[in-house]
């Protein structure tokens, strides 16, 4: 009986034994396993329940039954979330960070992606090997694989987005609007488009401002600012009260316009329209001029600044006859011949002053000047806005030295020489008048019909044309009478036969003022009336 007990107990320690060496066999040693099954041994449930995990006895990380994982949260509503109160700064990593905290790495929070370098900011790249980039709802902002940025709407910077613009920038005082670093030899700003508004239009809402909505400027011999149109304007420019538009160059051309137009109407190489100012200003360093004009110049009115104020060392002129008797006008037709084409000098025959003899009475009235050839070859613009090369026998340029006349300034002195010939022609009428009334003296002597007489002495009274004619402020009538005449007048008549102004006359000369301010713009008679006869009358024109 004891044998079979034994025998029965130990039975039971062998299958105990071999019961706990399977189930030991089956457990996760904290110091590590060794021949796991990686299809049948694992970590984890195998019923409907999570997986979690923890420290200090505090849930960390939680495993769904299915599959989604939460750190700091026990539902997790993705495949992995993050809940975390921590955010990202330069010092603190938030809720996720890749890389050594004190070299490279990049950080995230709920809103917040950042690279840093040891507590520093750093740059992050994104699809640095290739691939698009998309940014924003539907890919509105797209980077191609080769860099290129395009938008699927309107798109703002520096401020909100502007739905009538594909970009828009809105600069403040701190901020500039746009600016391009050189791009060498290639378009630092390139705008081509279709349809009737402009290409580029730059408005300043400032009305104190001084500065120019656009303004360009070339360190070499390239224009400042080049505009090109095959039949409009290439350069407009416009301002109801400072500049339309301005131009400067250190050694080219300020402002350069051409024309390829071939109607006339639309013709202009450069217009200038001010409403409320000046429409063209211009300025030359002293001893050079201000503009030089390659053909005929028309204008609808033309003034030059005379005011006494403007002037110093005023002095008369005298002997103006003399100066003018030294001149010698010709008959001539300009040179157009070789390089003397390009100069655009008038056709025909014209009349005129030689400047070198001009320059031996009046030298302060010629000056020198010069003119080159390649000036008169316009600059050739291809459809693409690009000046093209021109060949070297093209670009040769050879300068024509010649003398100019300021023909304006002769005026002054033909108008003193004017009046020195009528102070002639007054004294020698007046000494015709003397002899002219010794005659009738002679004559009242020697007859003895006083009818004769005074027959006579009408048939030598005479009144002269009005000067200026026609007038527009005073103008005066010059009138004679001889003494024998005993009463005389002159009369100013209208059109209409009635009588307007009568003036009295007295014996000799009479120079009679009609002030315009006296009668009403229109055409007047006046006539001499000697003694009760009408003895000859003349027109005059008032203007207002």
């Amino acid at each position: 009986m004891k044998k079979q007990i034994l025998q029965l107990s130990t039975l039971i320690l062998i299958v105990l034994t071999t019961s706990l060496s399977k189930t030991n066999a089956q457990a996760w040693k904290l110091v590590g396993n060794a021949g796991t099954d990686s299809v049948n041994n694992f970590v984890g449930t195998t019923d409907n329940r999570p997986l979690i995990f923890r420290t200090k006895n505090m849930e960390r990380m939680r495993i769904q039954n299915g599959g989604r994982i939460g750190i700091g949260t026990t539902t997790p509503s993705a495949r992995l979330n993050v809940v975390s109160s921590d955010i990202v700064s330069l010092g603190n990593p938030g809720m996720l960070m890749l890389g050594n905290v004190t070299g490279a790495n990049m950080t995230m929070d709920y809103d917040v992606i950042q690279a840093r370098n040891n507590g520093s900011a750093s740059s992050i790249w994104l699809n640095y090997y290739g691939g698009a980039t998309y940014l924003g709802p539907s890919s509105a902002v797209q980077i191609s694989s080769d860099g290129h940025l395009t938008t699927l709407n309107p798109a703002g910077i520096a401020g909100t987005y502007n739905s009538l613009y594909a970009l828009n920038i809105n600069a403040n005082s701190s901020l500039g609007g746009i600016n391009v670093t050189d791009p060498v030899d290639n378009y630092a700003l390139f705008c081509a488009k279709s349809g009737l508004d402009a290409g580029v239009y730059v408005s300043k809402a400032s009305t104190t401002t001084a500065t120019p909505c656009v303004e360009g400027y070339s360190s070499g011999s390239a224009g400042g600012v080049e505009g090109y149109s095959n039949t409009g304007i290439g350069v407009y420019g416009s301002s109801t009260s400072n500049f339309g538009l301005y131009g400067y160059s250190s050694t080219g051309t300020g402002v350069y316009g051409v024309s390829y137009a071939s109607s006339a109407d639309n013709g202009y190489a450069g217009q200038f329209i001010a409403n409320n100012f000046r429409g063209i200003y211009v300025q030359s360093a002293t001893g050079w001029i201000a503009g030089y004009f390659n053909g005929d110049v028309y204008t609808t009115g033309s003034y030059t600044g005379s005011d006494a104020k403007l002037k110093k060392n005023i002095t008369d002129v005298n002997d103006a006859m003399s100066i003018i008797n030294k001149l010698q006008p010709k008959y001539y037709e300009f040179r157009n011949d070789g390089n003397y084409a390009k100069m655009n000098l008038p056709k025909g025959n014209h009349f005129g002053l030689i400047a070198q003899d001009v320059e031996k009475v009046l030298p302060n009235l010629v000056r020198d000047m010069d003119f080159e050839t390649k000036d008169a070859q316009p600059k050739v613009i291809s459809k693409d806005g690009k000046e093209i090369a021109q060949t070297q026998s093209q670009s040769k340029s050879e300068e024509i030295d010649f003398k100019a006349v300021n023909y304006t300034e002769l005026i002054p002195i033909i108008i003193k020489g004017m009046q020195e010939q009528q102070a002639t022609i007054d004294k020698q009428q007046e000494q015709i008048n003397q002899l002219v009334q010794l005659l009738q003296n002679q004559n009242v002597t020697n007859s003895s019909n006083s009818s004769d007489v005074k027959s006579v002495a009408l048939s030598n009274a005479y009144v002269m044309q009005n000067a200026p004619n026609p007038f527009t402020q005073n103008t005066v009538v010059k009138c004679f009478v001889p003494t024998t005449v005993k009463q005389a007048q002159l009369i100013v008549f209208n059109l209409s036969g009635q009588s307007i102004k009568t003036y009295p006359l007295t014996n000799g000369m009479n120079n009679v003022n009609i002030a315009a301010g006296s009668l009403p713009a229109g055409q007047y008679t006046y006539s001499l009336i000697a003694d009760g006869k009408k003895v000859d009358s003349k027109n005059m024109n008032l203007t207002k």
